[in-house]
């Protein structure tokens, strides 16, 4: 992982944070429509089977998501696969608002990757 300071990368080994690393997945099928998850709904409708999940979205209308991820992991495991938030992060955020949302994110994905394979 790394971070912007002052115009510079600066890496943070994955070990002194403990952020969770989530495995790389290629998706093959580059016909797969998406849909955000503002659009997601609870009960399994069978055209969404096909789908991919985006949150490229407004940070407000996902922050519960990757808050807690477990409690969406019923609903979005519908989805023919789910990419993984990415919260904003900001030049003038403190580096430790940073990481907490770079953990979020991260967080998120590796918990559905375990949960789902």
């Amino acid at each position: 992982m790394s971070i912007l300071v002052d115009n510079k990368r600066i890496l943070i080994p994955k070990i002194e944070y403990d952020i969770p690393l989530v495995r790389k997945n290629v998706i093959l099928d580059t016909n797969t429509s998406l849909i955000a998850f503002s659009n997601t709904v609870e009960h399994e409708i069978p055209k969404f089977k096909t789908k991919g999940v985006h949150f490229f979205l407004d940070d407000f209308k996902f922050i519960p998501v990757v808050k807690h991820p477990e409690k969406y992991l019923e609903k979005l495991k519908q989805y023919k696969f789910v990419i993984t938030p990415d919260a904003s992060l900001y030049y003038e955020m403190p580096i430790w608002k940073q990481l907490r949302m770079v953990g979020y994110n991260r967080n998120s994905g590796a918990i559905w990757q375990k949960k789902r394979t």
